[in-house]
């Protein structure tokens, strides 16, 4: 886009916006150029986007001399205990929706014969 259409938009933009603060209602052709405004800022913020990501991938790359180490296997084992620990809690906290679900499965058994 070049720069006078830059400047174009960005008048178009200023003289809706004035318009809007008096009360009258914005026209198509100011409705327009505020839209192509807007999707122009949408597809920098989206190439933006994309950049970082694609630098944070190349940062991300995982080293191929890591094998799984006993640390990684502790991680495992944690996050495996902390979800019994949370399973286990289940029918204390929520007694309804345990209620609830062995209802659903008597009824789903009952009309399974």
């Amino acid at each position: 886009m070049t720069q006078t259409a830059k400047q174009a938009d960005k008048n178009a933009g200023l003289y809706a916006l004035r318009l809007r603060k008096r009360g009258f209602m914005a026209t198509k052709a100011e409705l327009e150029a505020e839209l192509l405004d807007l999707r122009r800022q949408l597809a920098e913020r989206s190439s933006q986007q994309e950049e970082a990501r694609e630098d944070e991938d190349v940062e991300a790359l995982p080293d191929k001399d890591k094998a799984e180490t006993p640390s990684n296997q502790m991680d495992w084992d944690k996050e495996v205990s902390e979800i019994m620990a949370e399973l286990h809690d289940l029918p204390h906290k929520q007694q309804l929706l345990i209620a609830l679900g062995a209802f659903a499965i008597g009824f789903l058994a009952g009309r399974a014969r």
